[in-house]
């Protein structure tokens, strides 16, 4: 499978302590560095500042990635992120596919259920060579993204220009690049949108290098350093780390609308990340104030549903959401253009019923 280019570093992070590793002793290069740097930079120079800027990292090069994901998630890895892709993108079929990869990474997570990858969606959408020019052609920028982005249990992630002030859905510019979902089957992909244009992070010239970058690479990493702020904000409050299921839907539940469509879609996925919010969710949990929030986690059997009675203030919307680690599916994609096939294993639904009548999401 080639390698995209453009994509290259995948970065383990494990804990909140200030150390970084490289585990396959492979050069230093500027991508790698950048990606690195806006996960867990100390901010020794103040313009340069990670969102863990505490951090441990574990830095690898994405030769035999599989292997070493799933040696690491077994030893109670929290998160990794993912600026790269494999595939052959000569071919059309891969565009959207549930490969091989994705079933692999679903597969791992489902094994390790405080496991969350989280991965760039691409950088396709202003691809002119042949096909991605032709499917851009033939779908206007969608269904773009490939590979273990089309994962059900991994975080895709968009790029967007930075938001100084966020107002209502048109304060969220999206790239020009980030590849587009969905997924074969309808899911929704790309999962969350982040600052990806213009990222000032640390680069491998020299220690105190820095510079200006932009890509799908550039916003995953974002959104990974997010991603361990609230496992770290959670486990000082309760003793333990969320599931990997748990923190993804926090982060979705809480992002702000962006775009033109209401609601998740198939170009910002559930919008733009909100950590505030979801850090407040986190401290509200099962409170007794007005701003009460409520995270449960529990387990379905099957064919089996699950009741909660709320009542909501009439304050502020009421928002429920669900989420799950999907099992692997047992089939994928290996050639077929637009197959019909559904690879959800446990599709859950949704609904909240008030004096006799249903809403649906």
């Amino acid at each position: 499978m080639a390698k995209v280019p453009g994509l290259h570093i995948r970065n383990f992070v494990v804990n909140e302590t200030s150390k970084l590793t490289n585990m396959d002793g492979a050069a230093n290069i500027d991508h790698a560095t950048h990606v690195t740097g806006t996960i867990c930079a100390q901010g020794i120079l103040s313009t340069v500042k990670g969102i863990a800027f505490n951090a441990s990292v574990l830095n690898y090069d994405w030769n035999d990635d599989l292997s070493e994901i799933l040696s690491q998630a077994s030893s109670g890895l929290l998160t990794s992120n993912h600026s790269y892709g494999f595939g052959s993108l000569s071919n059309i079929w891969f565009y959207g596919a549930y490969d091989s990869r994705a079933q692999t990474f679903d597969e791992i997570c489902y094994n390790n259920p405080y496991y969350l990858p989280v991965v760039s969606a691409g950088n396709s959408r202003n691809d002119t060579s042949s096909p991605g020019s032709v499917q851009i052609a033939n779908k206007g920028g969608y269904d773009l993204i490939f590979g273990h982005g089309n994962a059900k249990n991994v975080m895709t992630v968009v790029a967007v220009s930075e938001v100084s002030n966020y107002v209502d859905e048109s304060s969220v510019t999206m790239s020009t690049f980030s590849s587009w979902g969905p997924s074969d089957d309808g899911r929704i992909k790309p999962d969350i949108s982040m600052k990806g244009l213009g990222v000032r992070s640390t680069l491998s010239t020299s220690n105190t290098a820095t510079g200006l970058l932009s890509g799908t690479s550039m916003a995953s990493p974002g959104i990974t350093g997010v991603v361990l702020l609230l496992q770290q904000y959670y486990k000082q409050l309760y003793s333990n780390y969320m599931r990997s299921a748990t923190v993804k839907g926090l982060i979705l539940h809480t992002a702000d609308e962006a775009g033109y469509w209401a609601g998740p879609d198939y170009e910002y996925g559930w919008e733009l990340v909100n950590a505030e919010k979801a850090v407040i969710a986190i401290r509200d949990k099962n409170s007794a104030t007005s701003t009460k929030s409520v995270l449960d986690e529990l387990s379905l059997s099957n064919g089996a549903t699950y009741t909660k009675t709320i009542t909501a203030s009439g304050a502020s919307p009421l928002k429920v959401s669900i989420s799950w680690t999907d099992p692997q599916s047992s089939f994928t994609n290996s050639g077929t253009i637009e197959p019909s096939s559904k690879y959800l294993v446990n599709d859950l639904d949704i609904k909240i019923t008030k004096d006799g009548v249903n809403y649906y999401p």
